[in-house]
This record gives structure tokens, C-alpha cells and sequence, in this order.
């Protein structure tokens, strides 16, 4: 059955609209105003925090993290994740219960949401009775069982047993120097220490009244570790202060309660809930390795391909040449007529924040899953094709740098004229011209479909900005990230391992962070001190390499390779350009680079052989003569 574009386009922006507009179901303690103003602070998979004008932090989160003190839960479906709708520094607005975001369709209405509390005193959890015993056994069961106690315990084991001695005696002096100890300590948005310490107040809020000194201890714990909150992180300072006004999360309630009830059975599934909140995943860890190590193979196995070197060149050079030919042209075609399975790739990933899924409103992306890798990939490649003399690179020179354009990712801009820089400087002076004619060709082009075709508002809109990066909300808020995690990197020696950013994260840990706008720290988060340090002198090395260029100034395919793969380097402070599709441009084409010196090496080890062959040949003749 055949569906025409109008019929297919019309009900799936509605029905894009309709899901992204969702309800809240529940509104913790302090998430009662429903007018206000302020920013997103921070976006993961399943959470998103608001600073309110005022600095005070609002979540929301998603309908399986449960309630939340000081946030809204929603009534998301199965597999939705905030990062695909709302980005971090964006302004948010909530008019009358409804919360709307800038640049996003995407919209909460909170006008239902139904007060949700923790009432933690309740059910009182009293060790003496047998049945609560029992079920605080096997909370401690499903603890050890996943083992959730080893990170805390060998990170401030000795802050623990301070703190609960100190607890069952009263000494207010020595749970205050533990609770210092703890507050802020350990990796994370939430260090485990601050996780600790929430979990310490919920116990102490779940228990039976004492006399004063009970309640008079309770109260002096909760105000220091509230005055001292403000030395952990934004996101773990909220959930602290919350504690101690008595308000945790959901999971964390119904556990307390199903231990005070004394049920066993409730309390083994609400130990098993919240342990699930963060738990990491097979898959997120091989997804993790692949996305480093692929691009690594692949240039490994250009390079090692150097006794077929001329057949690879011929067929990367046709490849490279007709590749940004059809995407560039798919992309310009993509802008001013999205294909039907572009507007479902985009409604169906939840892509609102590349724009609206409406001819010349979005993004490109052409044949890839996003603007980003198609930018940098158009971007390299790009630089190649500058280096080829053909009637089909002249429209492929067209086509991908109108895409490229389109892409508005700022950073592949300026990649590009640092790549073109660096080709200017590789190019021998005898050969000028060819710098100077595609130059002058590309931007005839550029001029050509920014004053005479309707391309023209999007891509001088976004050229308008790099006049205004003093008022830029998005660079002030990538520098205000690199202060807040280079701590984090700093605390991490041992690194978190391939996986531990990215996609991969967001698919072990739900909240994790998903990307750190820095390639830098993101490697030595991932890798930790000694192999960043490790990895960091190899590419070095690999920058030198690239960089000399003696003996290949006249084979201007090799000087585009070097150039776009030190381009694609370039682009590291914005974010890590060395994994994932970006990584295949860099690894490949620095592949190729050692694969024809490997070539080189080997022509004139032969030469040289074959050299001294004829002199012992020839010697041998006089020596026969004689």
C-alpha cells in the first residue's frame, strides 16, 4: 500500500506533539509552585533538574525512578529518556502548571500531580521486634547479594563505624567529624558518601521516638549535614537537604516501610526496586568497548593492508569523492524535504532537540543518526575531495559543503578551516593553485546559497553567533562543566573504564551523565590517570607522523588524509572525536597515511635489493672474466 507524504507527515507531527506533552504524576515535598522561571541545570536519561530563579534545584523524573522529594515524577512510556528533548542551559517557563522549554516541543503539564510524601515515621522500624528483624535481615541479604555495600565500605569504611558508634552512644561531637568525612565523598553527581548519609537519615527518621536526647541528637545531625551540604554537588546537596527535613525518594520510603511492617517478602522486592536504580548492564559495557576499539581496528587494519596499498587508495579515493556527493546532496534534499523515514527516525528517537520535524526547521542529518558525526565525517571528508581534480568532486564539493552548513554544528565549521589551514601548509608553493581555485570555487558556492536560495536565514543565523559568544549560553555553560567535572576527573584516578561516558553510561546507569563536552576529560575519565597519560603520548605520536610531510608533498590525497585527520583532532576540547563515527575518520584516514609510507618502505627496501643483486650479479661476470 502506497502513503503519500502529506498523509504521512500530518499525523506524525500531531502524534509527536500529543507524546511529548506529559502528565505528572506525583510532586514531592518543596514541588508545589507551578509558576516559575529558571534553566535546566542538568539532563540524563531518565531525570532532569531545573534551577529555579533563586538557585533552588526541581527534578523531574521518570515514571519508573518513582517519586521524588523536591521533583516530579511522570507518566513517561516505556523507553523514554529526557536527552532526546531537552538539552542543558535551555530556559524553562511554567505558566499555570504548564512547563514549557526553549527550542523543544517537549511540555509537562503539573496541574494534576498529586502531593506525594515519604512519612517515613509511619511504620517505625523497632530491631526488637522478631518480624522487623527478619526484614532487615533480608535487606541486608539483597544488598550483599549484589554487592552495594564494597565500593562505600572501602571508600569510608572507617567513617561508618564512626558514625554508627557514635549514633548508639550519643556523642554528637564524633558523628558530626564522621558525617564531614562522608559528606562529598566518591565519585559521581551522587557521591556514594552523600548516598550514605541519605540513607542514614531515612533510618533515623524510621525510627521509634526516643526520649529528648534521641530527638535532640536526630535534629543536630540533620542541620549540620544541611549546613555542610554545600560542599558535596548541586544535584547530591538537594537530596541531602531533603533528607534531613525527613524526605527521600520513593524506592528508599517503601523499603523503610516494608521493613517496619515486618514483611519480608515486600521488603526483599523494595531492596531489589531501589538497588535497580543505577544498575549497569552487559550490553552497556560492550557497547562501551566497541565504540573505542572499532575505529582503532579499522585504522590498524588499513595500515596493515600496505601490499595492496594502490588498489585501497584507488577505491578510498572514488569512495570518499562519490560518498559526500550523495550525502551532501541527500542532506540539502533531506532540509527542504525530509523523506518520510526521516520524519520517523526523528519522531521515533525523540529527536526534538535537532528541531521540529518540518521542511527547513531541523537539523541535517542526511544518512546519519545525527548532526554531530554527519558534520565531522562531511567535514573531513570535505578536505579530501578539496584535494582532487574532477568534474564529479566539483559537485560533490558543492553538495557536501552546503550540508555541512546545514548541519550548524559550529565546531565541524571551525574544524574545517583549521584542516583547510593545515592542507595550505602541507601543499607545496609550486602548486598554489591548487589551494587558491577550490577555494575560490567553494565559496562562490557558499555565497551563492546563502544570498540566492531560502538556505540562506539558517546557516547566516548560526554564522551571526560567533559575533555574540560573550552572551552564547551554550559556551558559558560548557565552561561552567569543565569546572564542575574536572573534579570529578580529578577524583577518579583509576578511571571509569571504556563505557563509562556516553551512550554506554546512559545505558548502564539511566542517570549517568551521558556526554562531557570535553574529548580531554573524557578520556582520562574513562581511561584514568596512567592510560589517558598513555593514550595522550600515542596520539602525539600519531600527530607527529602527520605532520611530516617531506616526502609526500606531491601526493595531495595523502596531505588531505593528514589534514582531516588532524581536523577531526582538533575538534577533541568539544567533545571525544577519537571513538564512534568520528573516530573512523580519524583512525582510517591516519591508517591509510601509514599504510602508504609502509608501501614507500617496502618499494625502496626492494629497489635497494635489487640494487645490490645486479652489483653481485656484475661482480661476479668480472670475476668469471678474470
Amino acid at each position: 500500500m502506497a502513503y503519500s507524504r502529506t498523509c504521512y507527515r500530518a499525523p506524525g507531527v500531531k502524534a509527536l506533539i500529543a507524546v511529548m506533552r506529559l502528565e505528572a504524576l506525583t510532586a514531592g515535598a518543596g514541588a508545589d509552585q507551578k509558576s516559575f522561571s529558571g534553566t535546566v541545570h542538568s539532563a540524563f536519561a531518565r531525570a532532569c533538574n531545573i534551577e529555579r530563579e533563586g538557585g533552588a534545584l526541581l527534578g523531574l523524573v521518570a515514571r519508573e525512578i518513582g517519586a521524588v522529594p523536591r521533583g516530579f515524577q511522570l507518566a513517561s512510556p516505556d523507553g523514554f529518556c529526557f536527552l532526546d528533548h531537552v538539552m542543558a542551559g535551555a530556559r524553562a517557563f511554567c505558566r499555570g502548571g504548564l512547563l514549557r522549554f526553549e527550542q523543544s516541543i517537549f511540555s509537562v503539564d503539573l496541574r494534576l500531580a498529586r502531593p506525594w510524601r515519604s512519612r517515613l515515621a509511619d511504620n517505625p522500624i523497632d530491631g526488637n521486634q522478631r518480624d522487623i528483624a527478619d526484614a532487615w535481615g533480608a535487606a541486608w541479604a539483597a544488598l550483599g547479594a549484589q554487592g552495594g555495600a564494597i565500593p562505600i565500605d572501602r571508600q569510608a569504611g572507617g567513617a561508618i563505624v564512626d558514625l554508627f558508634r557514635a549514633t548508639q552512644t550519643l556523642r554528637l561531637d564524633r558523628a558530626r567529624d564522621a558525617v564531614l568525612r562522608l559528606i562529598g565523598l566518591g565519585d559521581g553527581l551522587t557521591p556514594a558518601g552523600d548516598d550514605f548519609l541519605v540513607g542514614f537519615l531515612a533510618g533515623l527518621a524510621s525510627v521509634p521516638k526516643g526520649g529528648e536526647g534521641h530527638a535532640a541528637f536526630r535534629a543536630a545531625i540533620a542541620a549540620d549535614i544541611t549546613a555542610n551540604a554545600i560542599r558535596t554537588s548541586t544535584i547530591s546537596r538537594l537530596y541531602l537537604e531533603a533528607a534531613a527535613q525527613g524526605e527521600v525518594s520513593q524506592p528508599l520510603a517503601e523499603l523503610a516501610a516494608a521493613i517496619g511492617r515486618g514483611d519480608i517478602d515486600a521488603t526483599a522486592s523494595a531492596a531489589a526496586a531501589a538497588l535497580a536504580v543505577g544498575a549497569s548492564s552487559g550490553a552497556a559495557a560492550s557497547y562501551g568497548l566497541l565504540v573505542w576499539l572499532v575505529p582503532v581496528v579499522m585504522g590498524f587494519h588499513f595500515a596493515v593492508q600496505s601490499d595492496i596499498y594502490p588498489a585501497v587508495r584507488a577505491v578510498m579515493r572514488k569512495a570518499i569523492v562519490g560518498s559526500v556527493l550523495l550525502m551532501g546532496a541527500y542532506g540539502v534534499y533531506q532540509f527542504v524535504r525530509p523523506m518520510p523515514w526521516d520524519l520517523f527516525w526523528m519522531y521515533a528517537a525523540k529527536m526534538t532537540v535537532i528541531g521540529v520535524p518540518q521542511p527547513m526547521m531541523f537539523r541535517v542529518f542526511s544518512t546519519m543518526n545525527s548532526p554531530a558525526p554527519f558534520a565531522v565525517v562531511m567535514m573531513a571528508s570535505l578536505l579530501v575531495v578539496l584535494s582532487q581534480r574532477s568534474t564529479i568532486s566539483w559537485l560533490a564539493l558543492g553538495a557536501g559543503a552546503t550540508a555541512l552548513l546545514l548541519t550548524t554544528v559550529r565546531t565541524a565549521w571551525l574544524a574545517w578551516g583549521i584542516g583547510f589551514l593545515i592542507y595550505a601548509c602541507f601543499v607545496p608553493w609550486r602548486s598554489i593553485s591548487r589551494i587558491v581555485v577550490p577555494l575560490a570555487g567553494l565559496g562562490a558556492v557558499v555565497i551563492g546559497v546563502v544570498a540566492f536560495t531560502p538556505l540562506g536565514d539558517t546557516i547566516t543565523t548560526r554564522f551571526a553567533t560567533f559575533g555574540t559568544l560573550n552572551d552564547d549560553f551554550s559556551l558559558h555553560e560548557r565552561m561552567n562543566l569543565y569546572a564542575d567535572i574536572s573534579n570529578r576527573v580529578m577524583n577518579t584516578p583509576l578511571g571509569e573504564g571504556m563505557g563509562g561516558t556516553g551512550p554506554a553510561a546512559t545505558m548502564s546507569q539511566g542517570m549517568a551523565m551521558q556526554n562531557f563536552d570535553s574529548g580531554l576529560l573524557d578520556i582520562v575519565f574513562s581511561l584514568g590517570w596512567f592510560g589517558g597519560l598513555v593514550f595522550v603520548i600515542g596520539i602525539l605520536g600519531l600527530v607527529k607522523f602527520a605532520l611530516s610531510v617531506r616526502e609526500v608533498r606531491g601526493d595531495y590525497f595523502d596531505l588531505a588524509l593528514r589534514a582531516g585527520a588532524l581536523a577531526t583532532l582538533s575538534i577533541l576540547p568539544s567533545f571525544n572525536s577519537l571513538v564512534g563515527v568520528d573516530g573512523i575518520v580519524f583512525w582510517g584516514f591516519l591508517g591509510l597515511c601509514i599504510s602508504r609510507q609502509f608501501f614507500v618502505d617496502d618499494l625502496r627496501l626492494e629497489d635497494e635489493y635489487r640494487e645490490r643483486a645486479m652489483a653481485l650479479s656484475a661482480a661476479a661476470e668480472m670475476a668469471g672474466v678474470a
